[in-house]
């Protein structure tokens, strides 16, 4: 009978110390679990990207038909022709306030017309200064130039000019946007997730930058912090460069 008890303790204390070291494993495995950094696991911003992208590109379409419809207008209005044409009379109401007419209502930060010689004949602001004649480039694409603005001096542009006829005479509409803080803001995912672009050496799109790293594989350094980095096209030329950024996250472990 001892010889029976002495066995079956033995099997008991086999069996229990196979349980607690069953039981110390498991708990050390999960403890353990998950315990890679964050900053090692891969985050991608490729589909915030592509939408910014997708979202720029019809932003300029919408800018485009803006200004076709604006030129279009413009061609119709009878007094418009009447008095420019007929009476050329160019400080007459008629002529003078119809850019501010529609500036406003289609969204433009900046909106004219000019003649043949690039004489403004009517402004977006209400003011006409018969003696202005335009020096930006006069392309049909909207790309970004520096512009002056009334009340605001020289900002950043993203603006085209088109031609178009009225009774004949040939004229041009020039429309835009203005390039500042409200349109980054606009076009960023999130307050984490931003637009930048850089034009030569200087950054649009973020404030207070001392030094920006050249994009090399899903990442920029800005001001010596990594940031993870997504390239999209703006259409804005070649010498134009734009991502979405993130900050890059801190290494902690999750446990």
């Amino acid at each position: 009978m001892k010889i029976v008890l002495r066995i079956f303790s033995y099997i008991f204390a086999i069996a229990i110390g196979a349980v607690s070291s069953w039981v110390a494993f498991n708990l050390f495995a999960f403890v353990n679990h998950d315990a890679t950094p964050v900053s090692s696991q891969t985050v991608s911003i490729e589909p915030e990207a592509a939408a910014v992208e997708a979202r720029l590109k019809s932003y300029r379409t919408d800018l485009e038909n803006g200004l076709c419809g604006f030129s279009s207008a413009v061609s119709n209005d009878r007094n418009f022709s009447v008095k420019l044409l007929v009476e050329q009379d160019t400080a007459a109401a008629e002529v003078v306030g119809i850019a501010a007419l529609y500036k406003k209502a289609m969204r433009f930060d900046l909106l004219d017309i000019c003649d043949s010689a690039g004489k403004i004949i009517s402004d977006g602001d209400g003011a006409v200064q018969g003696s202005l004649v335009h020096t930006n480039p006069s392309s049909q694409d909207f790309l970004p130039m520096s512009d002056s603005l009334v009340g605001t001096g020289k900002v950043l542009t993203l603006q085209a000019r088109i031609p178009f006829q009225c009774s004949n005479a040939p004229l041009f509409a020039s429309g835009g946007v203005i390039l500042d803080n409200s349109f980054f803001n606009e076009f960023s995912p999130s307050r984490d997730c931003r637009l930048i672009m850089r034009h030569n050496d200087e950054l649009f799109g973020m404030d207070a930058v001392k030094t920006i790293s050249q994009y090399s594989d899903g990442k920029i350094l800005i001001d010596n912090e990594p940031w993870i980095a997504a390239p999209i096209d703006p259409g804005f030329g070649a010498d134009w460069q734009a991502w979405i950024v993130m900050r890059k996250p801190p290494t902690v472990s999750q446990r």
